[in-house]
């Protein structure tokens, strides 16, 4: 009885594992190697790069500054919760 117990339990901490790891890339460009598929990116006015005063790990010096959010992203279902890192490298 005990091995099955252990088992189970495995088996849910595993199926919880996976479920929480899960991502998905939406899309994927290479600025520096201007390798850019135009069809999904809208520039605006309002794109700007400033320095970044947060100094999050993940970004470098400076950031893209979107003003009013959107960022040009053209596709349609979206999900409610993302997170974007785009790292781009300003002279």
């Amino acid at each position: 009885m005990k091995t099955f117990i252990w088992q189970i339990t495995l088996i849910v901490m595993l199926m919880l594992c996976v479920g929480i790891g899960y991502a998905e890339i939406l899309f994927h460009d290479d600025f520096e190697r201007q390798e850019i598929d135009r069809a999904q990116w809208a520039p605006q006015v309002s794109w700007g790069l400033k320095e970044n005063d947060t100094r999050h790990d993940v970004l470098d010096r400076r950031v893209l500054d979107v003003w009013g959010g959107g960022a040009g992203l053209t596709l349609t279902d979206f999900p409610e919760e993302f997170d974007s890192y785009a790292d781009f490298n300003a002279k």
